[in-house]
């Protein structure tokens, strides 16, 4: 007998397909900055929840957003680009300089008439494409590692060139060296435990 004493009910999981990797025309459902504690140091990031705005693939993050509600996992939105802003003087200054100016250049090529003047509360509802790419990344539970794969925004792209064909694709993320070097132990271990034999195979009932 199974034994728990919980309020339960028997309750279809919900799992929701990965978005494709490639080119999309999107939409900015909303733009906030928040301060976050990146390796042990404090940087403004702005924050874009984007969705898909045309194809078979519209609307894809709010209805797999609505459809994790209730589910086996709290429900997470995944149609999120985060852009470290830039600060005068850091070492990372000139790449996420770039990075945003490519942000700003996106956002200004897929929306005639709107310039970029550095205030994320004019951005909802503007068009604009992104890339989705690969990642790899470990899951860690009670039954162990897993190495897993999903689909991430990595960047904003311009609507008209998305449109057209012309957006290169972009490189799975792989695992960084130190979850590579793990999961390479993690595997070295369990095959060394598979080659033993403890007898539980005798006690097995079919």
């Amino acid at each position: 007998m199974i034994n728990y004493g919980g309020d339960f009910a028997p309750q279809k999981d919900v799992a929701t397909a990965n978005l494709p990797a490639g080119a999309y025309v999107g939409k900015v459902l909303g733009a906030k900055v928040e301060n976050q504690l990146i390796g042990g140091v404090e940087r403004s990031r702005l924050i874009l929840q984007l969705d898909v705005a045309e194809g078979d693939h519209t609307d894809h993050f709010v209805k797999a957003y609505t459809a994790a509600q209730g589910g086996s996992y709290p429900a997470r939105f995944r149609g999120v680009l985060r852009i470290t802003i830039p600060q005068k003087g850091d070492q990372y200054e000139a790449m996420n300089k770039r990075i945003l100016q490519g942000v700003a250049w996106a956002l200004e090529d897929s929306n005639p008439g709107y310039k970029w003047d550095f205030d994320e509360t004019k951005l909802k509802g503007l068009k604009v494409g992104f890339s989705v790419r690969e990642a790899d990344f470990l899951m860690e539970d009670m039954q162990g590692i897993r190495l897993c794969n999903t689909t991430e925004i990595c960047k904003l792209e311009s609507v008209r060139e998305v449109k057209a064909g012309t957006v290169k694709p972009v490189k799975k993320r792989e695992l960084k060296e130190a979850q590579r070097q793990k999961w390479q132990a993690y595997c070295a271990s369990a095959a060394v435990a598979d080659t033993g034999d403890d007898g539980s195979a005798e006690d097995l009932p079919f």
